[in-house]
């Protein structure tokens, strides 16, 4: 706390923090703050704005909890969790709201609980930019219900990913007829179905990023000419083919040869080649017909959002629990978000 920016000029015990959040912030006091928050909200102009909303988790090891829960948990422990949701404006960063939702409740439900909060609440939603933790057809069939555009990043999983890189890859990559800005951007879109398991359709765009792509292909290349050199080295060491190991993520690009007392490692140049021509790429679903240029500029508005996610989970405390009860988290999580208006309004003002 000692090397933090404090308004004030004491610092309290841990005892007065506990008092404070179980005791003075009701669940009625922060719902009402919620409340009179996105009515300030739109008085700020903020009536219409495109949302970027994310989502995090932490570990929890409260007993008897009504919201901690087994899910997926970021540490990969193997312990309860809660998770949480922000809503951010693209336009200039301030953060919406906030909900704490139970550690095993899907994207799906949990997004759904704060969008329609948001409609109900009066603030006229021009449209969600999602990453890709959020593209699921649960997601973007809701907001399309509700009205609402969207603009969402696929996973390479996704249907529409696998579809437009098999049709499109060679048609854009480093193809000056199909650039969309001046950072080695390069894209095409086309209307196609996005799940496999499903019917949505979206105008999906393809994308290459020549610098992203590039970096990410020398960087894989150095790394599997690296190992290779260290189990040639272990070789002329004298181990034996029984002694050598490949680390998991290397298998695809290598392959232990030869007998045992005379080992050898190949490249698997071919493996390698289909992994590097995969970089650079990603795919974005719009709901509306928008040529690739738009869809692009569109997301890039999440870089203003990625920002303030980034000091919600870090700089302003949310990424770990530190409290033991459920009202306590709450109160926890209505403070991070005050936090976080408070250093918006300074940042904007400077």
């Amino acid at each position: 706390m000692a090397q933090q920016l404090l308004f004030s000029d004491s610092l309290r015990s841990d005892s007065w923090y506990s008092d404070f959040f179980e005791n003075q912030l009701s669940a009625d006091i922060i719902h009402q703050f919620r409340m009179d928050w996105l009515k300030r909200f739109a008085v700020q102009g903020g009536t219409k704005v495109w949302l970027c909303i994310d989502g995090s988790n932490n570990d929890c090891t409260i007993s008897e909890s009504r919201v901690a829960e087994p899910g997926n948990s970021k540490s990969h422990k193997a312990v309860n969790i809660y998770s949480y949701m922000w809503a951010v404006s693209s336009k200039d960063g301030r953060p919406v709201t906030w909900f704490l939702n139970n550690g095993g409740k899907v994207d799906a439900k949990a997004f759904e609980k704060m969008i329609r909060f948001l409609a109900a609440a009066g603030i006229e939603v021009e449209g969600v930019i999602l990453d890709r933790g959020f593209a699921d057809e649960g997601v973007m069939r809701l907001i399309r219900e509700l009205g609402y555009r969207y603009v969402v990043r696929l996973k390479s999983s996704a249907l529409a990913y696998k579809t437009m890189l098999e049709k499109y890859a060679e048609t854009i990559r480093w193809k000056v007829a199909h650039v969309i800005n001046d950072k080695g951007i390069f894209g095409v879109e086309e209307r196609t179905r996005v799940f496999a398991s499903g019917t949505e359709e979206a105008c999906v765009g393809l994308f290459f990023d020549g610098i992203r792509g590039c970096r990410k292909s020398v960087d894989d290349i150095a790394r599997v000419l690296k190992i290779r050199q260290e189990i040639k080295a272990q070789i002329l060491g004298g181990k034996t083919l029984s002694k050598l190991r490949i680390a998991s993520d290397m298998k695809p690009y290598l392959k232990l040869t030869g007998t045992e007392d005379a080992p050898a490692v190949e490249l698997c140049a071919e493996r390698l080649q289909e992994s590097i021509d995969r970089h650079g790429f990603n795919a974005i679903a719009s709901s509306e017909d928008l040529p690739a240029e738009k869809i692009s500029e569109i997301y890039d508005y999440r870089d203003i959002s990625e920002k303030q996610f980034s000091a919600l989970k870090s700089q302003l405390g949310t990424d770990v629990t530190r409290v033991h009860d459920d009202q306590r988290i709450e109160a926890k999580l209505a403070i991070c978000f005050i936090a976080a208006v408070i250093r918006t309004e300074i940042e904007l003002a400077c």
